[in-house]
């Protein structure tokens, strides 16, 4: 089975591992300014993007069905 980590866990190490992986492209290019930016490589993909993007849907799919539970039980009381 694998490690079982939390949302602010997956989010914290993929933007830590971006930056530092834009950074090192910042420091190694030698090209000027805006063209380091207009021509910076796309973001790579890895597992844990799969597995944050699941869970924010699931997340996500929680919460409307919070919202929607809410928003029946203020219709009823009306």
């Amino acid at each position: 089975m694998g490690k079982s980590s939390t949302i602010q866990e997956l989010t914290g190490s993929d933007m830590e591992q971006g930056n530092s992986l834009y950074k090192r492209y910042l420091k190694a290019s030698s090209l000027p300014f805006k063209e380091k930016i207009k021509h910076r490589p796309s973001p790579c993909r890895f597992r844990r993007d799969r597995v944050l993007r699941q869970l924010m849907q699931n997340e996500m799919k929680s919460l409307v069905i919070r919202i929607e539970w809410a928003a029946s039980e203020q219709k009823g009381e009306n």
